[in-house]
């Protein structure tokens, strides 16, 4: 098993856009084979996608994941992400716990996001032992419980973080991956609840490190400085900046990160950043990387050049912003 190869889709979930944009829903469209007509109706852009793809995979059931994995390829990468969400789901939805076997590790691993969720959405709590021990026979377990973690916090709410955290899959002390990352990342960017109409979380100027600093016990802080730069970096692509002046800005608050070993995570977390918002290109990567402070240099390029290492599929359009 690799280690840590969620690094990657913890950037790349930033920008799932499940209700931004009837573009998506346009060009999607555009891509369907003409068996696919569904028709036109009223609901959210969220609503009406999953309804095509339930529908889709109703008629044409052995054909259906593949023909999302064609349609995805189509996509900015952070779409198909988010398709990718909603693939999973129906799979539970249609085939129980069985149908995790369907998943696969494709745009960054989110149909085990989306059936996580589905999951415990249908279960509550008592999905999660099950969850887990499906996941026990996943490729790549950790990335597998890492979809666990967006399950918890969409289910009980972002008011129990710690809560989420402590019904996590046990895990190595001070480790920035699994379902702890995966609680995180869904705190802070709400990627399982954008179809709720849940915002990525509000940044306070006051606060930057949001509850890193003191908000969850100690043993989980690793995990969520680790998180901190995407969160950052979404706040900071709001203002349609571009990815050097958000990455000057992640550069400057990891360095002023107290702890030296969080502050060496916080970096870790920039250059996984990095690594996919570069669209792996070396040039790029060094550039921006080189943008940190010197002492954290060496864990962002280690991070990034990780983040190439783990990549399933790269993507062929450049990541937006949330």
């Amino acid at each position: 098993m690799k280690k840590y190869t969620l690094r990657t889709h913890i950037i790349l979930a930033i920008g799932a856009a499940l209700v931004c944009a009837t573009i998506f829903l346009v060009h999607l469209r555009s891509t369907e084979s003409p068996r696919y007509n569904t028709p036109r109706n009223t609901s959210s852009p969220y609503q009406e996608l999953k309804r095509t793809w339930e529908d889709i995979f109703n008629r044409a059931p052995t054909v259906a994941y593949a023909d999302f994995i064609e349609t995805a390829n189509t996509l900015p990468y952070d779409q198909a992400h988010s398709l990718a969400h909603i693939v999973g789901a129906i799979l539970y939805n249609r085939d129980g716990i069985a149908g995790l076997s369907s998943c696969t590790s494709d745009f960054a691993f989110g149909c085990y996001h989306g059936f996580a969720g589905g999951v415990i959405e249908r279960r509550g709590i008592t999905g999660v032992g099950e969850f887990t021990e499906a996941c026990k026979h996943q490729e790549n377990v950790t990335d597998c419980e890492h979809g666990i973690g967006h399950g918890l916090v969409a289910y009980l709410g972002s008011d129990k973080l710690t809560e989420a955290l402590e019904l996590c899959p046990p895990a190595p002390a001070g480790s920035v991956g699994g379902c702890y990352n995966g609680v995180f990342m869904e705190y802070f960017l709400s990627t399982l609840q954008r179809d709720q109409g849940v915002p990525i979380r509000k940044l306070d100027s006051e606060a930057l490190e949001g509850p890193c600093v003191s908000g969850v016990p100690k043993k989980f802080q690793p995990a969520c400085y680790y998180e901190l730069p995407a969160w950052w970096r979404a706040w900071a692509a709001v203002g349609r900046t571009s990815y050097e002046e958000q990455f000057n800005v992640i550069a400057k608050r990891c360095g002023s990160v107290v702890d030296s070993h969080l502050q060496t995570i916080c970096f870790q977390g920039a250059g996984a950043q990095i690594g996919v918002f570069s669209k792996y290109d070396m040039k790029h990567i060094q550039a921006w990387c080189s943008m940190m402070p010197e002492s954290g240099r060496p864990a962002c390029l280690s991070e990034a050049l990780n983040s190439i290492a783990s990549a399933e599929n790269r993507p062929q359009d450049e990541p937006t912003a949330p």
